[in-house]
């Protein structure tokens, strides 16, 4: 058992970002401050337990240490808001960069987990093309089209579109991904800028960059830091609305239609 669970709670306050898990902040009696996180979603707060964890064991990168984490709750390590420097800024490119230099043979991972609040597969596949085709575009899209988000020809478009992809993408290797790095996931601290709520699996890094500017970006000097680390991603840019498709129709799930045009002209864009 962690002491944050065997002291008294003194203070209370809701956290932001709470779209898939009731966050709320504690300082403890011994003067400790956690971050509680609640949700009913059988084993979401598992995996992202189970995340933080394989982040924290490659070496780069901070993220919060996890406390304690039973069914349906996860305690972890409170870290200080501030104001990050270019600096700061450059340390997080870098251990990004370090983190997609980890790599292994199969795409996937070891089990599947969730990104926000929808199931995420992750079966263990030796090409990339067919995992990011069958495993993340069309699973998607499947469950879009049932739920009535999306029609079947839409849904037929993106399975044409998943048969192109080596039209536009190269061959890469399966590296160690955060897997939802959109930009409220970097989160700086006092000791620099963390990543939190990860969703972590084996894949291209390209989709992990190409997140990081779905909904705004960093700094450049983040992005400089990394380049200068993995100038192989040179032109990652241009192909980022493709990998992008994916968070797009995760978003379309878990929010709904205001997604649905983004969802279009993407597609326009590569199979008209």
């Amino acid at each position: 058992m962690h002491e944050a669970e065997t002291h008294e709670i003194v203070a209370s306050r809701l956290l932001s970002g709470g779209d898939s898990a009731h966050v709320t902040w504690h300082r403890l009696s011994n003067g400790l401050e956690v971050v509680c996180k609640q949700s009913d979603q059988a084993g979401m707060l598992e995996a992202e337990a189970s995340g933080l964890q394989t982040l924290s064991e490659t070496g780069w990168g901070r993220v919060p240490q996890v406390l304690s984490c039973e069914p349906g709750k996860l305690v972890l390590e409170y870290l200080m808001p501030a104001i990050p420097s270019d600096a700061d800024w450059e340390a997080c490119g870098d251990a990004l960069a370090g983190l997609h230099g980890c790599m292994r043979p199969a795409f996937g991972g070891d089990a599947d987990n969730w990104i926000g609040g929808t199931p995420q597969p992750n079966p263990q596949t030796l090409d990339g093309f067919e995992f990011f085709a069958e495993h993340r575009l069309l699973f998607q899209a499947r469950q879009a089209r049932d739920a009535g988000l999306l029609s079947t020809a839409l849904v037929q478009r993106i399975d044409r579109l998943t048969h192109r992809l080596d039209q536009w993408l190269d061959p890469q290797p399966a590296v160690q991904l955060h897997g939802d790095l959109w930009s409220g996931n970097f989160h700086p601290t006092e000791g620099g800028v963390a990543w939190v709520d990860p969703a972590v699996y084996w894949g291209w890094a390209e989709t992990d960059l190409a997140m990081t500017v779905l909904f705004g970006r960093q700094p450049m000097a983040f992005y400089k830091a990394y380049e200068q680390k993995r100038p192989q991603v040179q032109g990652w840019e241009e192909r980022a609305p493709l990998y992008n498709l994916y968070h797009l129709l995760n978003h379309l799930n878990l929010f709904g239609k205001v997604y649905h045009g983004s969802i279009v002209s993407t597609l326009d864009h590569y199979v008209p």
